[in-house]
């Protein structure tokens, strides 16, 4: 689970406190009715007396369970308020916070290391030349590979990246864009990867922009072909897509602990 679904995980806990408390706090009771508050009167003694009071400042005797009642609202009040706080709190950090991509780290070091890695790359490669794109099959529109991996690969968009991380820190072998013939179809997958506890192949696609028409429709064609030549999803298919342009990293590992260890 990465951060930022762990940061989702906690705002829902805190909204469904946030329920709670105010189905407690405001249930209709004769002290909410009445809007009683407790006061407190000293005797000429040194010894406190404990009073429930409403809005005009009209005194009645309450019995130790009134007293703890209307302890346990305010008790409530404070719960609800920090609650409030922490809600907000979290909800500016769920928004400005995001995930980097190896190769947008590559790029925002001070100088001379990210003049060096623009110059290079992750292969040390002579300025002009491209760094290799996949472990294995041949490099697919080279033009269009902007954002490396932490193992050095070149991949086209952050998602891409970032499934690529998660399958190398969790030590499954994989490679991008290799070839794969669907009867008779020359496509290319986004990566293929390899579950070795059970000895299977696994292709998984990747589809970044659903809401496109064009780009849905052949993302449907493409996934229709795969089912047509026995692919199952969850089993021998991986298939991801994003919400408001973001692919949840909870979603990345989840998808190879089901399906790749």
């Amino acid at each position: 689970m990465g951060l930022r679904d762990e940061l989702q995980a906690e705002l829902k806990r805190l909204r469904m406190m946030k329920e709670e408390i105010g189905e407690e706090l405001y249930k209709p009771d004769v002290y909410n009715k009445r809007k009683i508050r407790l006061v407190r009167k000293r005797a000429a003694s040194g010894k406190d007396y404990f009073y429930g009071a409403n809005t005009g400042g009209r005194l009645m005797k309450l019995e130790p369970q009134g007293i703890w009642t209307l302890i346990y609202r305010e008790y409530l009040k404070a719960g609800d308020l920090r609650l409030d706080q922490d809600i907000l709190f979290l909800e500016k950090v769920n928004k400005e916070y995001r995930e980097y991509t190896a190769d947008e780290i590559y790029r925002s070091l001070k100088e001379p290391y990210g003049a060096a890695f623009r110059r290079f790359g992750s292969g040390l490669l002579p300025a002009g030349e491209p760094a290799p794109s996949a472990t294995c099959g041949t490099p697919f529109r080279e033009s269009g590979l902007h954002h490396l991996t932490g193992d050095g690969i070149w991949v086209r968009s952050k998602s891409e990246a970032s499934i690529a991380d998660h399958l190398r820190l969790n030590k499954v072998p994989y490679c991008y864009e290799p070839e794969l013939d669907l009867g008779g179809h020359m496509i290319r997958p986004d990566f293929e990867a390899e579950s070795v506890r059970r000895n299977k192949t696994v292709y998984w696609e990747h589809f970044g922009m659903m809401d496109d028409p064009l780009y849905a429709s052949q993302a449907a064609k493409k996934i229709s072909l795969y089912l047509e030549n026995e692919f199952v999803p969850f089993d021998n298919l991986i298939i991801t897509s994003e919400k408001n342009g973001v692919l949840n990293t909870g979603t990345i590992q989840r998808a190879i602990d089901l399906v790749l260890l």
